[in-house]
């Protein structure tokens, strides 16, 4: 919502420090310094792409969501082939299914994606919700 009213630069920064904050008060799991920024910092940042999409109505919106959501798992998914490839190993069978001599990319997909998927599907559904609000505040607000 940041991104939407204020533009990339707003929303990136205030979801790197929700990021952050996130990571720090609700005992944010890492593997390490690399992990910890690119699944909170720069993962929950890069939704501040929304803001391409700024002030445009509905379609623009929800596009905003969609592409911020898609920039968070992106960076999730490197996280899970790159930092937390350490966990995972040489794995080849996950969920019972046998994958090649490396499974990160397999595991990183299915992990993150089941959880972006629900928060993607809730907030397109939400936004259009909160739509008629959003734009009330932007009315009154002297900030606009």
């Amino acid at each position: 919502l940041i991104g939407y009213r204020h533009g990339v630069s707003w929303g990136f920064g205030a979801c790197m420090v929700y990021g952050l904050v996130d990571c720090i008060v609700g005992g944010g799991l890492g593997w390490g310094i690399v992990s910890v920024l690119l699944d909170y910092v720069l993962a929950y940042g890069a939704m501040g792409v929304a803001g391409l999409f700024r002030k445009k109505g509905l379609l623009s919106l929800e596009l905003g969501v969609l592409f911020g959501n898609l920039a968070r798992f992106a960076v999730h998914f490197i996280a899970g082939i790159t930092a937390w490839k350490i966990a995972v190993g040489d794995t080849s069978e996950i969920f019972g299914m046998t994958f090649g001599a490396d499974a990160s990319v397999v595991y990183s997909i299915l992990y993150n994606g089941s959880y972006m998927l629900p928060n993607l599907l809730l907030s397109l559904v939400a936004m259009p919700l909160l739509y008629p609000a959003i734009k009330k505040i932007e009315k009154n607000h002297p900030l606009g």
